[in-house]
């Protein structure tokens, strides 16, 4: 029998679990079903309708479906759910997007906490490629832990775009860190090792100094743009980084709020094959969730910065 995890809260087994969906079939049922799913994720139910509920629910149990089959499984159904609605709101194709979380799936080794894919609402899912990776709860979160210093790759590219937006929510400043090192919430390889000039990152440097590094198209240098959190320093922000040559912008947001930008024309990165990846320097981080988007729309980084947030 196809089934999914439970929709809700931190689930901390490592089995397969029965789910409504494999018996529902009828509009309203599903209608009545994501309603109480968006609602529990915190989100406004009243956007459910019997209008939209089919293609959400299809898009939601397709998801589900493609991770149980590969063995691996769902650890929020209701914040996967959340994150459908994001994209469909702001009318973001499978192909121009990827999204990664814990909470949208995971693929352990064995009867382990130790993970081995990352599952991506696109399909583009993330391979570990070194270092050790662990699920693991925070502050009510499902979250990942880098036991080591860990890369996390996706198997397969997504195209490159005149604009890209790089967003992320994670903590790296616990009291468990041993390391004052950055975590790379979003990095663009040019390949599938992860090795080579990065076409363009966003990281956060030990709850200290967020920065979005772009290459410039003058000298094909890489620099970045910043702002300290120090003093000021949340866990779970959303931090989003917007590159795009349509208006040689540059720019770093947080909690839907810009806060530092630049004007600069940068290297051309609209043919490129982008290999999605994570990479956390600083031992024992918590990643929440991070996305990709081939977008120039500076108004959906605001969006997904203010999405993202999930701060304490």
């Amino acid at each position: 029998m196809a089934a999914a995890v439970k929709s809700d809260g931190l689930y901390k087994g490592n089995k397969i679990v029965p789910n409504a969906m494999d018996y529902i079939t009828e509009t309203p049922t599903k209608t009545i079903f994501l309603k109480k799913l968006y609602a529990l994720a915190g989100e406004d139910a009243n956007y459910i309708t019997d209008a939209n509920s089919v293609d959400i629910f299809a898009a939601l149990n397709n998801h589900r479906l493609r991770i149980n089959a590969d063995g691996g499984f769902i650890l929020s159904l209701a914040n996967t759910l959340r994150a459908l609605v994001f994209a469909k709101k702001n009318l973001i194709q499978t192909a121009n997007f990827s999204a990664y979380s814990a909470d949208f799936g995971v693929k352990l080794l064995g009867s382990s906490n130790t993970v081995v894919k990352l599952y991506d609402l696109s399909g583009r899912d993330m391979k570990v490629l070194s270092g050790a990776v662990e699920r693991s709860t925070d502050q009510g979160h499902n979250v990942l832990k880098n036991t080591a210093i860990a890369t996390l790759i996706a198997l397969s590219p997504i195209s490159g775009n005149q604009g890209m937006i790089l967003g992320s929510s994670f903590h790296d400043a616990d009291a468990g860190s041993s390391s004052s090192q950055a975590v790379k919430g979003m990095f663009m390889s040019d390949n599938a090792a992860a090795s080579g000039v990065s076409l363009g990152y966003l990281e956060s440097n030990n709850g200290g100094i967020s920065r979005l590094y772009y290459r410039r198209a003058v000298d094909s240098q890489t620099t970045n743009v910043s702002y300290d959190q120090t003093n000021n320093y949340k866990r779970y922000t959303g931090l989003v980084g917007y590159l795009s040559n349509s208006n040689n912008r540059v720019e770093i947001y947080d909690n839907g709020v810009l806060k530092n930008a630049a004007t600069a024309a940068q290297v051309d990165i609209s043919t490129a094959t982008i290999y999605p990846t994570i990479s956390a320097l600083s031992l024992n981080s918590f990643l929440r969730e991070s996305w990709i988007i081939r977008s120039t729309d500076q108004s959906l980084a605001s969006a997904l910065s203010n999405y993202l947030n999930k701060s304490s």
